[in-house]
């Protein structure tokens, strides 16, 4: 059956001289592996670049029940940047945001609300309405939200100076075996949550990154190996 989808490309892996398949989240039905014919040939080299990892692509596919690879009949660019492939900072804070989606996704289980605030930071991202020194903050504290488990602070820092990472909240005393932020760390996320951070130091900044991939971390076991979060500090720190 023929099928139309609006997705965003996560990874494209080499599959033969001429063809890759493409590792895509689509609005429709989830993550979806397609292959992708041609493409690698000296003749197709420009429509290659089309998979690159962050496009948003409008697909015509042939969907099959049975199938996990499905074959792509038309794509299109759902939209054409123009800077996020060449300015450093703006690629460096998508390719984190797209390694956090890609570890919240299950394969070919339908999340628009996701696939949605993702599209959106990307073209936040582009057209910089956003700031790019906060953005991964921004981004990583949404995507808590989005999930279901948004850090919830009920108290003044001063009643609740312990953030308890498993339960999201902000605890009074440390109880046992309780994984929490120490009072000074505590206060930092705090402000973070109640305030702008875009007067915060680099420092600071960084340190709610980590404080927010830990609390992901804790509450979604695919997000070890963090692999981008070097590169952010470092564009962040320059």
């Amino acid at each position: 059956m023929l099928t139309k989808a609006e997705g965003i490309v996560l990874k494209t892996t080499k599959y033969s001289e001429s063809s890759v398949i493409a590792s895509i989240f689509t609005r429709q039905s989830g993550l979806k592996s397609f292959i992708v014919s041609g493409v690698r040939s000296t003749k197709n080299k420009a429509k290659g670049n089309i998979f690159q990892a962050l496009q948003i692509l409008e697909l015509d596919y042939y969907d099959h029940p049975t199938k996990s690879i499905y074959r792509i009949k038309e794509y299109r660019p759902a939209h054409i940047y123009m800077h996020l492939h060449t300015d450093m900072v703006r690629q460096s804070i998508a390719v984190f945001a797209l390694e956090a989606v890609s570890k919240c996704i299950v394969e070919h289980e339908q999340n628009e609300p996701l696939y949605d605030f993702f599209k959106q930071f990307l073209l936040d991202i582009e057209s910089q309405k956003i700031a790019l020194k906060t953005a991964p903050q921004y981004f990583l504290i949404q995507l808590c939200s989005i999930l279901g488990f948004q850090p919830f602070s009920d108290a003044e820092y001063e009643e609740k100076p312990y953030f308890n990472f498993e339960a999201g909240t902000f605890e009074k005393d440390i109880a046992f075996q309780q994984i929490v932020l120490d009072r000074k760390e505590t206060l930092l996320f705090y402000q973070f949550l109640n305030n702008d951070i875009s007067q915060f130091n680099k420092n600071d900044r960084l340190k709610i990154i980590e404080i927010l991939l830990v609390y992901l971390k804790i509450h979604l076991p695919n997000f070890k190996n963090f692999t981008s979060l070097e590169i952010i500090k470092q564009i962040l720190n320059s």
